[in-house]
């Protein structure tokens, strides 16, 4: 069995982070010993490792563009790495509506990462609707645009990071599309999450609209740099995201999930 661990890239939510993100994965049966909780300096990780004591903390960069290629480049060569944010609950299509998602977390991101060595690609997501009457019971290969909360990537994948300070989670997966030919969606399950929420970016650019602002600035600039892959939603709201991927699909299969 490869390496796997699960990463949580997290500032100012010490407390929350063991109720939400650290709370799901021992509920969908991952071991804590394979939980890495990633934050900014010193103080904040002596704050963290009191509120989750079983959970190792790690010291990496201020700033969630900075911290993913930390991340990336922690681990050895080759490692699975889940990414899911701090304040995620995972929910999955249970006909019309949306239910939490149960059974083993292992088994399903393993057979996640099988499909993706299967088709030489190195990344697979999920999707960042969780509206059962939008959901499908499918994975889609090729490329759609997949959450940012819960992700799954290999490690020392250094060319395929992003140097942006915001909307690197976008340009992760359309930099994984351009050097491997596509990544993989999977259509029924994703991560309800209460955006904008207290802590993380918005704590350190200084407030809710600081953080949009910089967000539409980040996310105009990503569809300027690859014109052919992504562009702007018209009549746009930041709060609900502006941008759209251009939908290219190779393969649909049954989901994992």
């Amino acid at each position: 069995m490869k390496s796997l661990v699960f990463v949580i890239p997290s500032l100012g939510r010490a407390e929350r982070v063991g109720e939400c993100a650290v709370k799901t994965l021992r509920d969908l049966n991952v071991d804590p010993a394979l939980i890495h909780i990633f934050v900014a300096d010193e103080e904040e990780r002596t704050r963290y490792q009191k509120a989750v004591p079983d959970v190792e903390v790690v010291v990496g960069k201020l700033g969630i563009g900075n911290q993913r290629k930390f991340i990336n480049a922690y681990f050895p060569k080759g490692t699975r790495i889940v990414s899911m944010d701090d304040d995620v609950l995972l929910v999955k299509k249970e006909e019309n509506r949306v239910v939490p998602l149960g059974g083993n977390l292992m088994d399903c991101v393993n057979q996640a990462y099988s499909l993706c060595e299967e088709r030489g690609v190195r990344f697979w997501g999920v999707t960042d609707s969780v509206n059962g009457m939008f959901m499908k019971d499918e994975a889609v290969f090729g490329l759609r645009s997949c959450a940012g909360a819960f992700y799954g990537e290999y490690a020392q994948e250094l060319d395929c990071q992003s140097e942006r300070d915001h909307c690197e989670d976008l340009e992760k997966q359309l930099k994984h599309y351009l050097k491997y030919g596509g990544i993989i969606r999977f259509n029924n399950v994703g991560p309800k999450q209460k955006r904008y929420g207290g802590g993380g970016v918005i704590q350190q650019l200084g407030g809710m609209q600081e953080r949009l602002a910089v967000y539409e600035k980040a996310a105009l600039d990503l569809c300027a740099t690859y014109p052919e892959l992504i562009k702007t939603k018209k009549d746009y709201d930041p709060k609900k995201g502006i941008t759209r991927f251009k939908n290219i699909t190779h393969e649909r299969f049954p989901s994992v999930f």
